[in-house]
């Protein structure tokens, strides 16, 4: 029996009802050349059981292993993938049938290590909101565009495996953001492309993250981007974003500050983005708003309401 091409990594913890719809759309691909890997993470609802029973098709495996984190399950999943490519998938989201299709092809081009592709979030309504349709600044040598704006929610992602183990693990001690973290290591060692057009729903669902208390949302965010400087070779081929991706952090958590209406702290991280690197156009857009504070910001939306 010969080795898939692809191998989609699929993690899950506690989501019987949803991992169903997850599998089926990768089932569902019009390319057919992949396994499917079900990563356990320690799930108490029946999810093995759900498996063995109802899922038939032999090209999904089943992976267990105690609780330890969505990171420790793609760890998991790239160290037993079969293929040379790998594609990740979420239990509960949904890939569209052509997903596989558009993207494998764009790997013939053998500089190319990571590939995504256009998305939308689905609500719970089943309406789309935040879709997601890459620029041009994506393509090639894209860590720059990446670290302003993360357009690669983790089921649009295809890496290389041999990137892959070259680059290292995800880290596992990240709270959030270890795929962006992630992505950005891969695309330090490789050239970047896409498929644009949408081939990727992704759902809010209960047992999703929720906002962290502001401390602990500062700290990890620091930790997401200074972790892309953690190793000697990822440090050396990412130094001249660094000043990028400093302020990038500070100016994510300045926006978090504005939206607890914490605006002493949303002014103190907005200057610290720009003092790191005073061109930052995000950073600069956040600093008046910071500056208005709670009654100035609020007497504003109220006039801009009155004038439509």
């Amino acid at each position: 029996m010969s080795e898939p091409r692809v191998s989609v990594v699929l993690p899950t913890w506690n989501r019987k009802r949803l991992l169903g719809e997850a599998i089926a759309s990768v089932l569902a691909q019009t390319y057919q050349d992949y396994e499917v890997l079900v990563v356990d993470d320690g799930s108490t609802d029946g999810t093995a059981a759900w498996v063995q029973e109802s899922v038939t098709d032999a090209r999904v495996r089943y992976l267990g292993q105690e609780n330890r984190g969505v990171s420790a399950a793609r760890n998991a999943g790239i160290r037993a993938a079969r293929g040379e490519l790998i594609a990740f998938q979420d239990s509960d989201d949904l890939w569209l049938p052509s997903k596989l299709a558009r993207q494998v092809p764009l790997f013939d081009r053998p500089e190319v290590g990571f590939v995504f592709c256009g998305s939308a979030r689905q609500d719970g309504a089943g309406g789309f909101r935040e879709v997601r349709h890459p620029g041009a600044e994506y393509r090639g040598h894209a860590v720059g565009a990446m670290i302003r704006r993360n357009m690669m929610p983790t089921p649009s992602v295809m890496i290389r495996k041999r990137i892959a183990l070259e680059t290292g693990p995800m880290y596992e001690d990240l709270v959030f953001g270890e795929d962006w973290n992630y992505w950005l290591r891969i695309a330090a060692r490789c050239e970047v492309d896409f498929a644009p057009e949408v081939l990727v729903h992704f759902r809010d669902t209960p047992g999703g993250l929720s906002r962290l208390d502001f401390d602990r949302f500062r700290e990890n965010t620091i930790r997401l981007f200074e972790g892309l400087y953690r190793d000697p070779e990822t440090a050396r081929r990412l130094a001249p974003f660094r000043r990028d991706a400093l302020s990038q952090a500070h100016t994510l958590i300045a926006a978090e500050a504005l939206a607890q209406e914490r605006f002493d702290v949303a002014r103190e991280e907005a200057w610290r983005a720009i003092r790191i690197h005073p061109t930052h156009r995000a950073a600069w857009r956040l600093l008046p708003r910071a500056l208005l504070g709670k009654q100035l910001l609020g007497a504003l939306r109220r006039l801009r309401r009155s004038e439509r």
